[in-house]
């Protein structure tokens, strides 16, 4: 009997031509690094094309959890919503890269696009 699962196709109860979202491969990218058990982790952009319950728990569940794990994550993003989990948060603008403390980190916290302009 064959049927469509997602992107993939079901025929006697295998799932055949899987076609993953960038957002499932990514996942499985982050699995595998964890299970290599690599001590840096270069996540660019990693939680943008996650659903957005995902990417809650990304920054709120899975980052502190691989950060108590010993690992060490360059985390880049735009998503101003969850800059307030960084440990560190640096800002690479016209080639610089500088660390943002108190009042400025305190304004990228709350909208990162503005401070593009």
């Amino acid at each position: 009997m064959a049927g469509s699962v997602e992107d993939g196709e079901l025929n006697n109860g295998k799932l055949l031509n899987l076609k993953p979202s960038k957002g499932q491969k990514k996942r499985v990218a982050l699995l595998l690094a964890l299970a290599e058990e690599r001590d840096i982790l270069l996540l660019d952009e990693w939680a943008a094309d996650q659903d957005p319950h995902f990417r809650r728990d990304f920054y709120q569940v899975l980052l502190p959890l691989m950060q108590q794990m010993g690992k060490t994550i360059f985390a880049i993003s735009h998503d101003d919503h969850y800059f307030t989990h960084a440990e560190r948060l640096l800002e690479m603008r016209n080639g610089l890269l500088t660390e943002l403390v108190g009042d400025e980190r305190a304004q990228a916290s709350r909208d990162a696009v503005s401070r593009t302009a």
